[in-house]
């Protein structure tokens, strides 16, 4: 881990994971990009699983993928290997993580789906697997809407980490 706080990290993944959406597209493979390098967990499976969660799983608009992404990270980090496999509770441990992520993001953007966010912030529903739809929802600023979305979803799952981490080094 690079990063000197929490704040830095934080910092550090939001302007990652924007930077990434805006120039490349993709929230689930940015957020993930993101908090890879920001807490030094690169896996680059996980990262090419990611790829067909972006909007809101394979373009389907439904859970975000930027929502998605962060949970794979946070379960890289709590979730159960296969050698725990039969331990009672390992599961749980990372579904309270991932659980308390998806609160806030229902909290934070009204909804877990993309199409919902994307017709509250842009006051329409445009389905951007239709190409004049798609030219719609760029003039609309779709983009920063996903950039601003991605970044705030790795930063506040870079919080998460930072938090686990020194209570790990607590424990230690």
């Amino acid at each position: 881990m690079r990063a000197k706080s929490k704040e830095a990290a934080a910092k550090e993944a939001y302007e990652k994971a924007c930077g990434c959406e805006l120039a490349h597209g993709g929230c689930s493979q940015c957020v993930i990009l993101a908090l890879q390098e920001v807490f030094d967990m690169r896996d680059d499976n996980v990262f090419k699983a990611a790829s067909g969660l972006s909007g809101g799983i394979g373009q389907m608009h439904d859970t975000c993928g930027a929502l998605t992404g962060a949970s794979l990270m946070l379960s890289m980090k709590y979730g159960r290997s296969r050698e725990e496999i039969g331990v009672p509770g390992k599961m749980v441990e990372s579904l309270l993580p991932v659980g308390k992520l998806y609160k806030w993001f229902e909290k934070e953007f009204s909804s877990v789906k993309c199409r919902d966010i994307r017709a509250r912030t842009l006051g329409v529903y445009y389905d951007t697997k239709i190409p004049w739809q798609r030219d719609l929802a760029m003039e609309a600023g779709l983009s920063n809407v996903c950039s601003d979305l991605a970044g705030k979803v790795a930063a506040k799952t870079a919080e998460m980490l930072w938090d686990a981490i020194e209570e790990e080094k607590k424990q230690a």
